[in-house]
């Protein structure tokens, strides 16, 4: 997995640092986007192996990024990482096209089988 290049896509500081810490600590290199609006245009710069996106953002939901993604690029690799819970919404997520969906709060260990797998 090392040397891969991840997007993180998420509105809260907090989580966006912490996915950089637990990603780089296993030799990812990674991009932080704080809007749905930045994550495209880094998506279209960039090209990452892999995007972890937040469902809730102003704006530009995390929906709204999926669908975007995935018409720039049909084979975008994307895990959600949310604190939405809703089964409709995270089903309908699946049915697009996004690989896993991990919710918040996540162990780490989580995450890093989400990556994995999507990355396969």
């Amino acid at each position: 997995m090392n040397g891969k290049r991840i997007l993180i896509a998420d509105d809260a500081s907090t989580t966006r640092v912490l996915l950089r810490k637990l990603l780089e600590k296993e030799g990812f290199e990674c991009t932080e986007a704080p809007t749905g609006e930045e994550a495209v245009k880094l998506f279209h710069t960039q090209r990452p192996d892999l995007v972890t996106l937040d469902i809730h953002m102003d704006k530009l939901s995390g929906m709204g990024v999926v669908q975007v993604l995935l018409k720039i690029d049909p084979k975008a690799r994307i895990v959600i990482v949310t604190s939405e819970t809703e089964k409709r919404i995270t089903d309908e997520l699946l049915r697009m096209g996004v690989k896993d969906v991990v919710n918040k709060p996540f162990e780490s260990e989580r995450l890093y089988d989400a990556i994995a797998h999507a990355l396969e």
